[in-house]
């Protein structure tokens, strides 16, 4: 089973939530079954609520679809800054392997 952490926005070790989810499973489904709730909207890509920064393990999500593209496109036209991360939906993004991540916020 795959590992997903999620490291607080803040950097604070004590913030650090980790979990094992079901292959194939969507980013955000995962972390709820295990208790921790992202922000979220429509859960169906549309809003852009449940944006995260994968800071390590990107090639273990499957590729996004045209949904998450376009709402991702969006919203970084909308924030003005080019992440140093990839940023994906956590409601859309399926987990094959290992990822860490953080809500991204823009600045």
């Amino acid at each position: 089973m795959p590992t997903v952490s999620l490291v607080s926005t803040k950097n604070d070790p004590k913030d650090h939530f980790e979990c094992t989810i079901d292959k194939d499973q969507t980013l955000y489904d995962g972390l709820a079954k295990n208790g921790h709730l992202l922000p979220h909207g429509c859960l169906a890509g549309s809003c852009g609520s449940c944006k995260v920064e994968i800071l390590a393990g990107a090639e273990n999500l499957k590729s996004p679809g045209v949904i998450e593209k376009d709402t991702i496109k969006s919203i970084l036209e909308t924030c003005g800054t080019s992440p140093t991360y990839p940023i994906r939906l956590a409601c859309r993004a399926r987990v094959t392997g290992d990822v860490t991540l953080r809500v991204f916020e823009c600045l």
